[in-house]
């Protein structure tokens, strides 16, 4: 073998992969060349990047290089392994990457130009890449990205640069994205598979390298439903079918890429059903909305800082907002309602914690409210409700609640500011009423219902000390009176019991006249007016008085006991409440002894027993109560003598 240096076959230099550069550093070592024994070239080794050492190891059979070696980061440790054809031309090349000594990188050459390659990016010895070339230019690619063992991207080339690139995100071995190149490697469109079903849903068209439209069959029927088109990659418009009926319904414009206004019209009528409108920020500014489907936008949103405000409401599609409401975010504060439709608001309603709170109403539609209501913190059951019913500008009745039932409805009829009838209601019904019927602030009367709503008991003050004084019981089914007791000196105990029949009319009077608690006087009736009485006028216990009483209720007859005994002694006639005559027994043997007639109040006769035998024995007679003559029979012959 013969070793010849650089220096001397100049003509062989030209053949080393790296020439010579004039002023080159002094360290680098110069190409050697080795010759076997018949002086063919058996060998190069050369130092490619002067740092005097070989780094590149060419080894030759009959002149053609056979395989070589190379140290291509220069670390001393060859690297790169490369196998030759017969006519010297490159047929494999081997490469290792991550310097372990071990190759991870394989090359197949066709004509001295890449054919087949094989790329280890994980070093397990496997390859995850591989690429086709054809004509020395890549063809095909195909990549195993996240090194789980199956291939997930996919690359087609046409003259060197990539046409399609295809990726399996989802990892069930079908492209869930691809992207599509113009010449220049500029990307035209880009195919995704959203929901990994295997059919492409969303396409992505690109101009000079940048997105200009974009396509997405959300409902996978092989037809785009949205289609968003950008200038400059910004956003400009977007298209929504959002009912599949083939047409795109939805229509939002952009500037500078935010959304201003978005239009939709679902029925196809020509004519919006909402108008949405933005701020620059993003932010909802105003919306509109159909939502009857005439025509006619009936309802209107307005916004702030991103949070509803305001809205409006035509009820019955005249074209003119009817109902007025304001917001804080979500939330309701207050609403004003025209019901009527004359242009003016009539209904108002305030809000708390987005619930009903109070609410006011112009009833007659003059401009003045004339009910309003208070409710729970539910914003449903009803907790006050107050009415002006005759419209004269002021509330008049109020009506308490609790829990949604009514409890009480208090009506100021006369405008002094307090109630003169008041109402006590339980379980849908009332069961009593005061009233205040001569207006001086004090219930003197107040009536009882039974559950049909009959009367059935009432209540009286008589004499305005708030005190009842006065309790009558009636019939409900016909009203009449059953019963009345009288408190008549006010000391908070009834001293009167009046009884009735079922027709209403009177049937005893018991009266407690000197008020100790015990019944002292007792009148019988006959056909509701007033027959006969009994009394016990000293309180002994024991009847005194007793007799009979005429159609208007004066006494016509009446029998006294003024002795000790129980013997009734006296007796008077009363005509028109006047005393006509009196017979009195004093000596108690059950006939009368002195007999006196009345006209005018004054005496007019009398007759006397003087002796005690029975007969009326003395005649007086008296001109306007003075005594003008008298007669007596002395003999008992019954003449006057």
């Amino acid at each position: 073998m013969r070793i010849a240096s650089t220096s001397i076959f100049a003509g062989l230099v030209l053949l080393v992969s790296l020439a010579l550069v004039e002023g080159a550093d002094a360290q680098r070592k110069p190409t050697v060349l080795l010759y076997d024994d018949n002086e063919a070239l058996k060998e190069k080794r050369s130092d490619t990047n002067a740092d005097g050492a070989f780094d590149e190891w060419v080894h030759y059979r009959d002149g053609k290089p056979k395989r070589a070696e190379q140290d291509s980061d220069f670390d001393g440790k060859v690297d790169v392994w490369l196998g030759y054809d017969a006519e010297g031309q490159p047929e494999s090349q081997e490469r290792d990457t991550n310097a372990d000594t071990k190759p991870d990188q394989w090359i197949r050459f066709s004509n001295g130009r890449p054919e087949y390659q094989e790329d280890d990016h994980d070093y397990d010895g496997k390859p995850d890449v591989v690429i086709e070339y054809v004509d020395g230019l890549p063809s095909r690619r195909e990549e195993d990205s996240d090194l789980n063992g199956r291939r997930d991207r996919w690359i087609v080339y046409r003259d060197g640069e990539p046409v399609t690139i295809e990726e399996d995100h989802s990892g069930d071995g079908k492209p869930d994205l691809r992207a599509e190149f113009l010449p220049g490697g500029v990307k035209s469109k880009e195919l995704q598979d959203t929901d990994a079903n295997g059919r492409f849903d969303v396409t992505v068209f690109f101009k000079d390298g940048k997105r200009s439209r974009v396509e997405e069959d959300t409902r996978n029927d092989g037809k785009p439903d949205i289609i968003t088109f950008y200038e400059l990659d910004k956003i400009t418009r977007r298209e929504a079918d959002t009912n599949a009926d083939g047409r795109f319904d939805t229509v939002s414009v952009y500037e500078d890429g935010n959304e201003r206004r978005q239009t939709r019209d679902p029925d196809g009528d020509g004519k919006p059903n909402a108008i949405v409108l933005f701020l620059a920020n993003g932010d909802r500014e105003r919306e509109q909305f159909d939502t009857t489907e005439d025509g006619l936008l009936d309802l209107d949103r307005r916004y702030q800082d991103g949070q509803k405000i305001s809205e409006a409401r035509d009820k019955n599609g005249d074209g003119k907002f009817d109902l007025f409401t304001t917001f804080a975010g979500k939330t309701p504060i207050r609403s004003e309602d025209d019901s009527n439709f004359d242009g003016r608001k009539d209904t108002f309603v305030d809000y708390q914690d987005g619930l009903r709170h109070h609410q006011e109403e112009d009833q007659n539609h003059d401009g003045e409210i004339d009910v309003a209501f208070d409710y729970e913190a539910d914003g449903e059951t009803l907790r006050l409700e107050q009415r002006d019913a005759d419209y004269d500008g002021r509330f008049e009745t109020a009506v308490i609640y609790s829990a949604g039932e009514i409890l009480r409805k208090e009506v100021d009829r006369l405008g002094r500011g307090s109630p003169d009838r008041i109402e006590h209601w339980g379980e849908g019904v009332v069961l009593n009423v005061e009233l205040d019927e001569d207006g001086d602030g004090k219930k003197e009367l107040r009536n009882f219902f039974d559950r049909e709503g009959r009367l059935e008991k009432q209540e009286q003050d008589t004499n305005a000390d708030e005190k009842v004084d006065t309790w009558i019981t009636r019939n409900p089914e016909t009203g009449t009176e059953r019963r009345i007791l009288r408190d008549r000196n006010f000391d908070g105990k009834p001293d009167s019991w009046r009884d009735h029949d079922e027709a209403g009319l009177t049937t005893q009077l018991e009266e407690d006249n000197d008020y100790d608690g015990t019944v002292d006087r007792v009148v019988a009736f006959a056909g509701g007016k007033p027959a006969s009485f009994e009394q016990d006028s000293d309180g002994d216990g024991r009847i005194d008085r007793r007799g009979t009483l005429d159609s208007s209720g004066q006494v016509a007859i009446e029998e006294r006991v003024t002795g000790e005994g129980s013997t009734f002694d006296i007796k008077v006639a009363f005509e028109d409440g006047k005393k006509v005559r009196e017979e009195k027994d004093t000596t108690g043997d059950g006939a009368p002894d002195i007999v006196t007639t009345f006209e005018g109040d004054k005496r007019a006769s009398q007759l006397q027993d003087t002796t005690g035998d029975g007969k009326l024995d003395t005649s007086i007679t008296f001109a306007k109560g003075v005594r003008r003559r008298q007669q007596r029979d002395t003999t008992g012959d019954g003449q006057f003598d």
